[in-house]
């Protein structure tokens, strides 16, 4: 490579570094890739060339967290390739910059620049572009809680790849169909598409996607309970990773190993495998990921009662997150500060730090975040006495996490049913009401409705309905008429009794 510097040939000198900057990409030497870049980007260099060295540039700042630099050099690349009218360099680049309003929590700005690129792909059709940029398209939508959108998404990515042919990405569709599952609580499916995914990449010795598969089938152990299981498959991956020098990947396992022991109650060996992890990222110069770390031993200080270290951590991650511009990982760790203040009984610094993150979840369009949120004011509430708008809170919470359908709901389900004895039952199921919300919905899981408790059901129906739709809708019930006839004036003369 030295040869051609030397004979200022520096674009076939540039043709070599791509290929030696790449294996050092991969092979966790990022800061060595990125001092080779930098060099040659003070060379006189074809546009082409040029464009395509800025968006290996923006790869490598951005797998250092330096989110913001990284957009500077794809948009730069980005102006190149209009330029010289190089079409396939426009969306690489614009794919790029999805990626970094991604990882940045810009949800609504990444789904615009995905599918510019999208439109770019589709009209020199290119096939394998536009798959990609679906898949791209469906991980939006998944960190949106839009999950029925993102398996749609993910759906028609895996059509394209089975018509060209494209096993590898195949397989990466059926791990993300199976990660949409297991968020909607559906493990069974789940495990099918991450074992099919699996099976697909030691097929085709994909050792790389092998391990991500089988730390994904962990993370469906790990959320069923079976936490023997996903320490097993989380081991595996690891193995995996250590064998083909995934150093990132090595730190990921980890991380996710600490959370099983954590889970099990098992804190100091699970501090011990977080701070492995964020001694590698810190090493690697992985930014985003000591955050992620540092969120986590924070958690393990919590669970131990150790307030002031767990808040120490929680607020050094939110200026890592904060620096980098992971506004979805602000929200998180201000939602877990505001639980350290309510533990602490600050409960005036706890609703603060709640309403903060929630502001970003509804700003970034982060439902199943936003739904965390409401719920924890609607706990806050309860401690605080205050009953309706606790019942209020939890009860747009259940909403939400229904219409996602996320196993959430259970949970929040729960908190409903312990806050019922506070109200009258007029007035617990019209909060309930309000929100769409009926009575039997809240009673499926408990006891059988008390036959006051059906009388008002069928007041919120009469009200919510009116009267035409309310007869009808129990003959198509095959209610039979004289039945409907004996109700109807009772549920008339209640609530005109209520509107008094």
């Amino acid at each position: 490579m030295h040869h051609y510097k030397g004979a200022l040939k520096y674009d076939r000198a540039y043709e070599i570094m791509s290929s030696v900057q790449g294996y050092l990409r991969t092979h966790g030497f990022t800061f060595e890739a990125l001092h080779m870049v930098e060099e040659f980007l003070t060379y006189t260099l074809i546009d082409r060339n040029r464009a395509s060295l800025l968006h290996s540039y923006g790869i490598l700042l951005q797998s250092l967290g330096k989110y913001d630099l990284a957009q500077k050099k794809y948009e730069e690349s980005l102006e190149i390739a209009k330029r010289i009218g190089r079409v396939a360099g426009e969306e690489a680049s614009l794919h790029q910059i999805g990626m970094i309003y991604q990882l940045k929590g810009s949800y609504d700005a990444a789904l615009e620049k995905y599918e510019e690129s999208l439109e770019i792909k589709k009209s020199i059709d290119d096939v394998s572009g536009e798959a990609k940029s679906l898949h791209q398209i469906g991980m939006i939508y998944e960190l949106k809680g839009s999950y029925d959108a993102a398996l749609e998404k993910y759906e028609e990515s895996l059509i394209l790849l089975k018509r060209i042919g494209d096993i590898a990405g195949e397989a990466q569709s059926l791990h993300q169909i199976g990660i949409i599952y297991q968020l909607k609580g559906s493990y069974r499916l789940a495990l099918e598409k991450c074992k099919e995914s699996l099976e697909i990449k030691k097929r085709i010795g994909d050792v790389s996607g092998e391990a991500s598969t089988l730390h994904g089938i962990g993370i469906i152990y790990q959320l069923k309970g079976s936490y023997d299981q996903a320490l097993e498959k989380y081991e595996e991956s690891l193995i995996l990773l250590k064998r083909i020098g995934d150093i990132a990947g090595e730190a990921q396992s980890l991380h996710q190993i600490g959370m099983i022991y954590q889970l099990k109650g098992s804190y100091d060996q699970a501090l011990e495998k977080y701070e492995e992890s964020f001694e590698i990222k810190k090493r690697i110069g992985d930014i985003a990921g000591e955050g992620a770390s540092l969120h986590q031993i924070g958690m393990i200080y919590q669970e131990k009662g150790y307030y002031g270290p767990a808040l120490e951590q929680y607020e050094e991650a939110l200026k890592i997150k904060k620096r980098i511009g992971d506004v979805a990982g602000e929200a998180a760790s201000l939602h877990q500060i505001g639980m350290i203040y309510q533990e602490k009984g600050s409960y005036a610094s706890a609703l603060e730090k709640y309403e903060e993150a929630l502001e970003i979840t509804k700003r970034i369009g982060d439902v199943d975040g936003m739904a965390l949120g409401i719920g924890q004011l609607g706990i806050l509430s309860r401690i605080l006495g205050k009953y309706p708008d606790s019942l209020h809170y939890l009860a747009e919470a259940y909403s939400i996490l229904k219409k996602i359908g996320s196993p959430n709901v259970s949970i929040v389900l729960s908190h409903i049913i312990e806050i019922r004895q506070h109200f009258s039952l007029h007035e617990f199921a019209s909060i309930l009401n309000k929100k769409k919300i009926s009575l039997g919905e809240i009673k499926q899981n408990s006891e059988p409705l008390t036959h006051e408790e059906q009388l008002q059901q069928l007041i919120d129906m009469y009200i919510s309905l009116g009267e035409e739709k309310f007869v009808a809708t129990f003959k198509q019930q095959g209610v039979e008429e004289k039945a409907v006839e004996l109700i109807l004036p009772v549920i008339k003369g209640m609530v005109e009794k209520r509107s008094q």
